[in-house]
């Protein structure tokens, strides 16, 4: 696996704003259980709660999107990386700094439509 896709590219991809570039599912895509949380959190907050989560699941098994679990190591570079951004009076969401943890943790690169959110984090590689 290279690549790790934000919440934001895969719900794009869903509402078909957005497809997902070959190349990176051809190099091996996943996404962070934190990614898939929220996720599912959309999909009952839906109108159509059963049809949506359906369609998650589905598009990351015939993607072959693998989910990857938060980790000691996962935990560390957040805890790391939380005290850096606070240090230098920068705030983020604590569900994208686990993403951006795990990125970092795993050597991956993240693919998002929100770079300039991700930016601030030292190590973070962005697609």
């Amino acid at each position: 696996m290279k690549y790790l896709l934000d919440t934001n590219v895969i719900v794009a991809y869903l509402r078909g704003k957005q497809a997902i570039d070959t190349k990176i599912i051809q190099a091996g895509a996943g996404i962070s259980v934190i990614t898939k949380a929220e996720l599912v959190y959309g999909s009952y907050k839906s109108n159509r709660p059963s049809q949506n989560l359906k369609l998650i699941l589905s598009m990351l098994t015939d993607l072959e999107i693998q989910t990857i679990n938060l980790s000691d190591e996962i935990i560390d570079v957040y805890g790391q990386t939380k005290a850096y951004l606070e240090n230098k009076g920068n705030k983020l969401d604590e569900f994208d700094l686990l993403i951006a943890a795990t990125v970092i943790a795993k050597k991956l690169i993240l693919v998002t439509d929100n770079h300039r959110h991700f930016r601030r984090i030292k190590g973070l590689k962005l697609c």
